[in-house]
């Protein structure tokens, strides 16, 4: 129910005047969807390497999330923790949160088959010659 979301959002300290309750009824809803469309909805996003329907779930709830937020908010979280020059105090709230999904949901890179070359001693015994 939309009263007991509001007491989870205030039990984690979040300013409840900064979403709208639309919000709380679409991070609700996003539960009820099914994996391929939640799947569908995080690859237009950039998000490609979560497969659990409840990953899915708690990604897309983060993006609305940012998305509601204003963008000097924005601003502050794409700036923590960021390199020096990586995120501009001009850039746009579409620019913030691309910058957000790909610091959050940063795809892996796929393992080389030849493993890694450039590693300079085995963990375990020595192979026998």
């Amino acid at each position: 129910s939309i009263a007991s979301a509001k007491e989870r959002w205030r039990a984690m300290g979040l300013d409840l005047e900064l979403f709208r309750l639309d919000l709380l009824r679409d991070l609700d809803e996003l539960a009820t969807r099914k994996p391929k469309e939640l799947s569908a909805e995080c690859r237009q996003l950039g998000i490609e390497a979560l497969s659990e329907k409840s990953e899915l779930v708690q990604a897309l709830r983060k993006v609305r999330l940012w998305q509601a937020l204003p963008r000097e908010t924005l601003l502050e979280l794409a700036t923590a923790g960021a390199v020096t020059g990586s995120v501009t105090p001009e850039a746009s709230h579409a620019q913030l949160l691309r910058t957000l999904v790909s610091k959050h949901f940063a795809t892996p890179a796929p393992a080389s088959r030849f493993g890694n070359i450039f590693a300079t001693a085995q963990s375990g015994p020595s192979p026998k010659p």
